[in-house]
């Protein structure tokens, strides 16, 4: 049988549906367990670290502490998983996209809860907190699109490249964290600029000096889109690790968003390297 391109087309449009429909049923199912269960029954969701029932560290997720909360959790899964789509979409991969996403869902709240559990035994064991709120899970979302970049920059170029730009990408991200937590220290900028510079250097040796003079203009869309979705992840830095991070009645728990962060990237990348994802 001959497939024609308006069955290609259809295919895309369903597969399209598809998706934009698996994330607004996680958004609806975050939003109704908020507004639609008791606060008795949200409190029972919640992951104490003293009680530590295991089942909360799934639930805990989907539980927030107000309106507000909930929103801008929502916002920025909506933000991550439109530039996370079109990267996959721009691979021929949306695949990709709906078995990572589905995989969040499940396994990282669970990762995130744990490794912020452990974290707080280490640095601070008699706190007592309580965990709630899709914002782990979020910042997982982040570093899937970090993921997807990579892969993205690996597909327009080579993996070597790749490798050198998304080590840049990391030492710039670290860099902030140093600014925001630790103010302007020389010592830790010479080292960031060393390391974004040997980034650079590496990215120069796998390119051709010739063909970057004769082709340059070819490449602004693919620059322009790598700079834009920098700029996307450097916005995420800023509000998941902000300066104040224990005004309000609630914390925002930094430790969670740094192991949502790299789970995600990690997860997103085994699954990448373990299965074909082609469209």
């Amino acid at each position: 049988m001959r497939t024609t391109i308006t069955d290609r087309y259809e295919a895309i449009d369903q597969q399209l549906l598809t998706d934009v429909g698996f994330v607004n049923l996680l958004v609806a199912f975050v939003t109704a367990i908020h507004f639609g269960l008791p606060a008795s029954i949200r409190a029972k969701l919640l992951f104490n670290h003293d009680a530590f029932e295991p089942w909360t560290l799934l639930t805990s997720a989907y539980v927030h502490h107000d309106a507000t909360h909930l929103l801008n959790n929502l916002v920025g899964l909506l933000i991550a998983a439109s530039a996370i789509y079109w990267l996959c979409w721009q691979l021929e991969a949306r695949r990709w996209f709906r078995v990572t996403a589905a995989t969040f869902v499940l396994a990282l709240p669970i990762l995130v809860n744990l490794s912020s559990y452990a974290i707080f035994e280490v640095i601070v064991p008699n706190a007592s907190p309580t965990t709630r709120g899709f914002s782990g899970v979020v910042a997982g979302f982040a570093g899937f699109l970090f993921a997807a970049l990579v892969v993205w920059i690996a597909a327009q170029t080579t993996w070597s490249i790749a490798v050198y730009l998304g080590e840049g990408v990391t030492v710039l991200m670290a860099w902030i964290l140093a600014l925001i937590y630790s103010g302007f220290e020389l010592h830790i900028a010479g080292l960031a600029v060393v390391g974004i510079g040997f980034s650079g250097w590496g990215v120069l040796t796998e390119t051709n000096p010739a063909r970057i003079r004769n082709h340059w203009r070819e490449s602004l869309p693919d620059a322009s889109v790598a700079f834009g979705v920098i700029m996307v992840l450097l916005w995420f830095l800023l509000v998941l690790f902000p300066l104040d991070f224990t005004s309000g009645e609630v914390a925002t728990n930094i430790f969670a968003h740094g192991a949502g962060f790299v789970w995600g990237t990690l997860l997103a990348l085994v699954l990448w390297k373990g299965w074909s994802f082609s469209d």
